[in-house]
C-alpha cells in the first residue's frame, strides 16, 4: 500500500542500500518523506543532518531511544513525525502515531 499510494499520486520512490546515500542524493533530489528504523537514523545523524526538503519522518521496526527522540523534536521542529507499526510478517503499516 505504501508504495502504490505514492506512485498513484505521482510521487517517486527511492530505495537506498545505505542511508549515507541519502546525503549524496538529497543534493539532486528533493526528498520529502523518510521512513527508516531508529537505529539507522541515529547513526546517520551522527554524521549528517536530515535534508532540508524533508517534511515527514517515519520510524518503524524498533523502539526509539529517548535521546534520539529529544534530538529530533529539538532540531527538526518543522517535520511531521510518525511512529509506524505493523505486523512484520506482512510488511504493512497497520498503525501510525503522528506527533
Amino acid at each position: 500500500v505504501q508504495i502504490f499510494s505514492v506512485l498513484l499520486m505521482g510521487g517517486k520512490i527511492t530505495l537506498l542500500q545505505d542511508i549515507t546515500e541519502l546525503n549524496k542524493l538529497s543534493e539532486k533530489q528533493q526528498f520529502t518523506i523518510l521512513i527508516t528504523t531508529p537505529s539507522i537514523l541515529e547513526n546517520y545523524l551522527k554524521i549528517f543532518n536530515l535534508p532540508d526538503s524533508l517534511k515527514v519522518l517515519g520510524t518503524t521496526g524498533e523502539l526509539m531511544s529517548q535521546s534520539l527522540s529529544r534530538k529530533i523534536f529539538k532540531e527538526y521542529t518543522h517535520l511531521k513525525k510518525c511512529i509506524i507499526y505493523g505486523p512484520t510478517e506482512a510488511s504493512i503499516f497497520s498503525t501510525t502515531y503522528q506527533y
